[in-house]
């Protein structure tokens, strides 16, 4: 009766991991906790995407030229062939835009 009159509570915070569920009692004011625990989540999330963004844009900076600068057909075809053989590109799409740089030749 007191912990409620104090506006204290328990916290649980749910796990998949071995220990499972983590509880804590008597915690003050148990929603501003569980507040600040869902948005230090979410904050988390945001970083691990804008991480994920950052690594995509860097990867893509190195595979293609500078905007401008266009590249010969024996580049096109190099950059293409690395492409496929990092799984990036299927054996159809690869053969598909083999034959479209070989007919701008």
């Amino acid at each position: 009766m007191i912990a409620r009159t104090l506006n204290n509570g328990i916290v649980t915070i749910e796990s998949a991991g071995e220990t499972g569920d983590s509880v804590f009692e008597n915690i003050p004011d148990p929603e501003n906790v569980r507040n600040v625990i869902f948005k230090q989540v979410d904050i988390d999330k945001e970083a691990d995407s804008t991480r994920d963004a950052d690594a995509l844009a860097a990867a893509l900076r190195d595979r293609l030229p500078p905007p401008g600068e266009t590249s010969s057909p024996k580049q096109r075809l190099e950059e293409l062939e690395a492409l496929h053989a990092d799984g990036l590109v299927s054996d159809e799409e690869f053969e598909q835009k083999r034959q479209e740089i070989l007919g701008d030749l």
